[in-house]
């Protein structure tokens, strides 16, 4: 073959190699389409299926205006029964919390009182966190959080520690994976406070259908101002009971120095006076009430026990009692 053929052969060969690569393909492009994922449930609402799960047998499905949420139940363990205790936590706590609402709702059936605790909805003004909470043990000496400053995470109010994570119990009731429920399931959003008090509402019902007339409402934290707050929005003669545990103020709200006094109710004050600006707090409400000539109003202060939580428990646990037991 002679030299002129094999280079006209070459350039050839040169000129149909862009062409051969700009054929176009006969496969059709596969089409990538967004993976969805229904919105995750109020952390609150997870928080009280996980306790449902815990407690099968005190858990009972409250109605609230349509819409259902969990409560925890424990009846008295004495033949005389002397009322109901229905208690609200406070932002970021859940209807077992480790630190007054658990041990109050655990003890006080044995001295005669029902209990029942529910599980708030989430207060769309307070941030909580996204990472897991941390263990109550390497939180101990964690000095309370002001309400009132800017918050990035959910507040353990009055110096209470986060809720320690245990092992749920064995049970036949089944807590589904909030990923996999399909978005439709997710209940409307329902203005806040409404829904609180909705819920409240419902404790109220079914507290009058399982026990005696007497019903105390007792909160903690920010729990203590709704409490207050709604016997104020909807006074009912036969509620004649609040308790304040560690009550902490609500910003963009009343003061409780403006709530608490004018209600009138029998009222159990119980406080921390740590920080300072929250013993402050305290002796203006105590003062208000002196000024309102308050028939029943009783404050104690109890004291903060960093290095025996056990005991500051139980020194909670005793005033209460004992308060309670002059009401009965």
């Amino acid at each position: 073959m002679s030299k002129t053929l094999i280079a006209a052969l070459l350039v050839l060969c040169a000129a149909a190699a862009p062409l051969m690569a700009e054929e176009p393909s006969t496969e059709q492009p596969v089409e990538t389409k967004p993976v969805l994922r229904a919105p995750l449930g109020e952390r609150s609402a997870i928080e009280a299926q996980e306790l449902a799960r815990k407690f099968p047998t005190q858990a009972r499905m409250l109605d609230a205006a349509g819409q259902t949420f969990i409560a925890l139940w424990l009846p008295a363990n004495t033949a005389k029964v002397k009322g109901t205790v229905i208690l609200l936590p406070g932002d970021g706590q859940s209807a077992d919390w480790p630190r007054g609402i658990g041990p109050l709702r655990h003890r006080l059936p044995d001295d005669g009182w029902h209990t029942l605790s529910l599980s708030l909805p989430d207060n769309p003004g307070i941030a909580l966190p996204n990472a897991p909470e941390p263990d109550a043990a390497t939180s101990t000496d964690a000095p309370p959080e002001d309400e009132t400053a800017p918050q990035t995470e959910a507040p353990a109010e009055a110096g209470y520690l986060p809720e320690q994570t245990s092992a749920p119990e064995d049970s036949a009731t089944e807590v589904q994976d909030p990923e996999s429920e399909p978005a439709a399931n997710i209940p409307p959003t329902v203005e806040w406070p409404t829904a609180l008090f909705e819920r409240i509402t419902a404790g109220i019902g079914f507290a009058r259908e399982n026990g005696p007339a007497t019903i105390v409402l007792a909160g903690q934290g920010s729990g203590a101002f709704w409490a207050a707050r709604y016997l104020q929005e909807q006074p009912d003669q036969q509620l004649r009971h609040l308790v304040l545990i560690a009550p902490r103020a609500v910003p963009g709200e009343a003061s409780l120095e403006e709530l608490v006094p004018p209600l009138k109710v029998a009222t159990g004050d119980f406080y921390y006076p740590q920080p300072g600006y929250l013993r402050d707090a305290a002796i203006a409400r105590r003062n208000a009430a002196r000024r309102l000539d308050h028939p029943s109003y009783h404050q104690v202060m109890l004291q903060t026990i960093p290095a025996d939580a056990d005991a500051e428990q139980e020194q909670l646990y005793r005033r209460i009692r004992g308060w309670l037991g002059r009401q009965s």
